[in-house]
């Protein structure tokens, strides 16, 4: 079992699926089972992930003062997840049958309202790993996380190597996963980029149904791995995050990123076959099946 650091956004979040995107002028459009409700965010979804996994995890954020309710009967643990915000964050999630995604996202008062710096600290002192997302609000983390010895995850939401606040996660990154939504050029000579003017030892570049790409410094070379098909495609919203903490739980319990990676893809496959944060992921005894399936045949 692993002890996780998480931090990052939590958020209201509107699921709503359509046609096509871009989406076409209608007054009003009525749709039967498409539109969903629930509790989101990269922070929340990473938590929830390893939750189910089994690992021990950390989730640190702020909500909306009149949110402390949230947590009140959900299994994560809430004692630093603060009611400090004027409201909580939202989001409006818009995706299509191909995978395409158009996000909203009104993030009210995070950036201005900063996190208690002391608990932060009792937080990182439990943790083994730490997972931040490429905030304003997990700015403040990036020092003592570098000066604890401990490896540290970021997960971007969005990447732009010219940004002053993305340079900085870039530059004390262990392990990186970005989408390939977010990259203007080559996946493949994105990586090599990365690769060579930053020191992160694995970077992950997922390309939704054409699978992803690995770096390792240990190997130094991209490995592209396929998309894995288990269940119909339902939403997609939120598969990059499963991806990323099943990853990290099997890297964590064996120290292999080839043998993680194939674990995560399988996590992921099946997750977007539903809706809803909290539905659709597997245990660890059905991915060992579904691992025997689709990747030992290939011995």
């Amino acid at each position: 079992m692993g002890k996780f650091l998480t931090a990052g956004i939590i958020q209201r979040e509107t699921i709503v699926k359509v046609p096509q995107l871009p989406i076409q002028y209608s007054r009003v459009t009525r749709c039967y089972d498409t539109i969903f409700g629930g509790i989101g965010g990269d922070a929340y979804n990473v938590a929830n992930a390893l939750k189910w996994l089994g690992d021990d995890v950390t989730l640190v954020s702020n909500i909306g003062e009149r949110d402390s309710h949230l947590f009140q009967t959900k299994h994560l643990d809430p004692r630093y997840v603060f009611a400090s915000l004027e409201q909580t964050p939202s989001a409006v999630i818009f995706y299509d049958s191909e995978r395409k995604l158009q996000t909203f996202e009104d993030i009210k008062d995070m950036e201005e309202v900063p996190y208690d710096m002391a608990r932060f600290a009792e937080a990182l002192a439990e943790a083994d790993l730490v997972i931040l997302s490429n905030t304003k609000f997990c700015e403040p983390f990036l020092a003592p996380v570098k000066e604890s010895g401990k490896k540290l995850v970021v997960n971007f939401n969005g990447l732009d190597r010219e940004n002053e606040l993305d340079q900085k996660f870039l530059t004390v990154a262990d392990i990186i996963y970005v989408s390939d939504d977010e990259i203007k050029s080559d996946p493949y000579e994105a990586m090599r980029i990365m690769s060579e003017e930053y020191s992160m030892e694995c970077g992950i570049l997922g390309m939704g149904k054409a699978g992803l790409l690995m770096y390792t410094r240990a190997d130094n070379m991209v490995v592209p791995y396929p998309a894995v098909h288990i269940k119909e495609v339902v939403n997609t919203v939120g598969a990059g995050n499963a991806l990323l903490s099943c990853f990290l739980h099997y890297y964590h319990k064996n120290g292999n990123y080839h043998e993680a990676i194939k674990y995560a893809l399988m996590f992921a496959a099946y997750k977007i076959g539903y809706v809803g944060t909290s539905k659709g992921f597997m245990t660890e005894d059905e991915m060992k099946l579904w691992y025997d399936l689709i990747w030992n045949r290939y011995k």
